[in-house]
Protein backbone atom coordinates (compact mmCIF):
# COMPACT_ATOMS: atom_id res chain seq x y z
CA UNK A 1 0.00 0.00 0.00
CA UNK A 2 1.12 3.52 -0.88
CA UNK A 3 0.91 6.65 1.31
CA UNK A 4 -2.82 7.99 2.25
CA UNK A 5 -5.14 9.66 -0.86
CA UNK A 6 -5.39 13.19 0.18
CA UNK A 7 -7.95 15.20 -1.58
CA UNK A 8 -4.85 17.46 -3.43
CA UNK A 9 -3.49 13.55 -4.77
CA UNK A 10 -6.72 12.68 -5.92
CA UNK A 11 -7.48 15.92 -7.74
CA UNK A 12 -4.06 15.00 -9.39
CA UNK A 13 -4.67 11.65 -10.15
CA UNK A 14 -7.87 12.65 -11.96
CA UNK A 15 -6.09 15.42 -13.96
CA UNK A 16 -3.03 12.34 -14.91
CA UNK A 17 -5.99 10.07 -15.49
CA UNK A 18 -7.99 12.51 -18.15
CA UNK A 19 -3.97 13.33 -19.80
CA UNK A 20 -3.39 9.82 -19.61
CA UNK A 21 -5.86 7.20 -18.90
CA UNK A 22 -4.01 4.20 -18.90
CA UNK A 23 -2.49 5.62 -15.33
CA UNK A 24 -5.53 5.02 -13.89
CA UNK A 25 -4.30 1.25 -13.55
CA UNK A 26 -1.07 2.62 -11.73
CA UNK A 27 -3.15 5.12 -9.13
CA UNK A 28 -6.81 3.07 -9.18
CA UNK A 29 -8.75 6.11 -10.21
CA UNK A 30 -10.94 6.67 -13.18
CA UNK A 31 -12.61 9.87 -13.05
CA UNK A 32 -13.53 12.58 -10.88
CA UNK A 33 -16.31 11.20 -8.49
CA UNK A 34 -20.02 12.44 -8.97
CA UNK A 35 -20.47 12.56 -5.47
CA UNK A 36 -18.05 15.80 -4.81
CA UNK A 37 -20.88 17.79 -6.95
CA UNK A 38 -22.77 17.55 -3.63
CA UNK A 39 -21.99 19.35 -0.59
CA UNK A 40 -23.12 16.74 1.34
CA UNK A 41 -20.14 14.28 0.38
CA UNK A 42 -16.54 14.27 0.10
CA UNK A 43 -14.84 10.65 -0.43
CA UNK A 44 -11.35 11.54 1.21
CA UNK A 45 -13.29 12.50 4.30
CA UNK A 46 -16.32 10.51 3.69
CA UNK A 47 -14.71 7.12 2.66
CA UNK A 48 -17.20 3.56 3.12
CA UNK A 49 -15.85 0.36 3.77
CA UNK A 50 -17.10 -2.15 0.86
CA UNK A 51 -17.99 -5.67 2.36
CA UNK A 52 -18.14 -6.98 -1.00
CA UNK A 53 -14.85 -6.33 -2.41
CA UNK A 54 -12.71 -5.59 0.66
CA UNK A 55 -13.55 -9.07 2.57
CA UNK A 56 -15.69 -11.48 -0.57
CA UNK A 57 -13.29 -10.54 -2.92
CA UNK A 58 -10.26 -9.69 -0.78
CA UNK A 59 -9.49 -11.02 2.76
CA UNK A 60 -11.73 -14.03 2.82
CA UNK A 61 -10.23 -15.56 -0.44
CA UNK A 62 -6.65 -15.25 1.30
CA UNK A 63 -7.98 -17.11 4.14
CA UNK A 64 -9.64 -19.93 1.97
CA UNK A 65 -6.11 -20.15 0.31
CA UNK A 66 -3.90 -20.16 3.52
CA UNK A 67 -6.06 -22.51 5.87
CA UNK A 68 -6.45 -25.13 2.37
CA UNK A 69 -2.37 -24.81 1.80
CA UNK A 70 -2.65 -25.71 5.41
CA UNK A 71 -4.52 -27.97 5.14
CA UNK A 72 -3.21 -29.81 2.34
CA UNK A 73 0.08 -28.59 1.95
CA UNK A 74 1.43 -29.23 5.28
CA UNK A 75 -1.01 -31.01 7.24
CA UNK A 76 -1.63 -33.59 4.67
CA UNK A 77 -5.09 -33.88 5.92
CA UNK A 78 -6.58 -34.13 1.92
CA UNK A 79 -5.87 -33.38 -1.40
CA UNK A 80 -7.35 -30.36 -3.58
CA UNK A 81 -8.91 -33.32 -6.03
CA UNK A 82 -10.86 -34.53 -2.02
CA UNK A 83 -11.57 -30.58 -1.82
CA UNK A 84 -12.66 -30.11 -5.54
CA UNK A 85 -14.81 -33.18 -5.38
CA UNK A 86 -16.63 -32.61 -2.29
CA UNK A 87 -17.18 -29.08 -3.87
CA UNK A 88 -19.06 -31.03 -6.47
CA UNK A 89 -20.85 -33.39 -4.24
CA UNK A 90 -22.21 -31.08 -1.91
CA UNK A 91 -25.51 -30.44 -1.87
CA UNK A 92 -26.21 -26.75 -2.71
CA UNK A 93 -29.43 -25.40 -1.41
CA UNK A 94 -32.13 -23.49 -3.63
CA UNK A 95 -30.64 -20.09 -2.66
CA UNK A 96 -27.17 -21.58 -3.32
CA UNK A 97 -27.08 -23.26 -6.60
CA UNK A 98 -26.46 -20.30 -9.08
CA UNK A 99 -23.34 -18.96 -6.91
CA UNK A 100 -21.91 -22.53 -5.95
CA UNK A 101 -18.27 -22.05 -5.99
CA UNK A 102 -16.32 -23.77 -9.09
CA UNK A 103 -14.00 -26.72 -8.63
CA UNK A 104 -11.08 -24.99 -9.71
CA UNK A 105 -8.52 -25.10 -7.10
CA UNK A 106 -5.13 -26.46 -7.63
CA UNK A 107 -2.42 -26.16 -5.30
CA UNK A 108 -0.76 -23.82 -7.95
CA UNK A 109 -3.63 -21.57 -7.32
CA UNK A 110 -3.63 -21.96 -3.37
CA UNK A 111 -0.28 -20.10 -3.47
CA UNK A 112 -1.54 -17.24 -4.55
CA UNK A 113 -4.16 -14.51 -2.43
CA UNK A 114 -6.53 -14.31 -4.99
CA UNK A 115 -8.87 -17.70 -5.92
CA UNK A 116 -10.47 -18.18 -9.08
CA UNK A 117 -14.17 -17.57 -7.39
CA UNK A 118 -15.95 -13.99 -8.06
CA UNK A 119 -17.43 -12.79 -5.03
CA UNK A 120 -21.08 -14.72 -4.64
CA UNK A 121 -18.79 -17.67 -5.10
CA UNK A 122 -16.94 -16.75 -1.96
CA UNK A 123 -19.63 -15.88 0.20
CA UNK A 124 -21.58 -19.60 -0.51
CA UNK A 125 -17.77 -21.19 -0.14
CA UNK A 126 -17.49 -19.39 3.29
CA UNK A 127 -20.67 -20.48 4.51
CA UNK A 128 -20.59 -24.37 3.64
CA UNK A 129 -16.59 -24.56 4.48
CA UNK A 130 -16.39 -26.32 7.46
CA UNK A 131 -18.51 -28.97 5.61
CA UNK A 132 -16.30 -28.96 3.32
CA UNK A 133 -13.58 -30.08 4.96
CA UNK A 134 -12.90 -33.68 6.43
CA UNK A 135 -13.31 -33.84 10.12
CA UNK A 136 -9.94 -34.86 10.47
CA UNK A 137 -8.91 -31.61 9.94
CA UNK A 138 -11.44 -29.45 11.54
CA UNK A 139 -10.24 -31.87 14.78
CA UNK A 140 -6.47 -31.49 14.09
CA UNK A 141 -6.92 -27.48 14.02
CA UNK A 142 -9.10 -27.39 17.17
CA UNK A 143 -6.24 -29.70 18.78
CA UNK A 144 -3.80 -27.05 18.15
Amino acid sequence: MGPRRTKASFQEHVRQVSERPAFATECGVRRECPLHFTREFDAMQDSVFDIFHDFLEGVCQWDISLALRTFIKYDNLFTVQDFNDRLVSFNYGIMDKKNKPTPNFTNDSLRGKKLKQNGCQVWCLIRIFGFLVPEPAALKTLMR
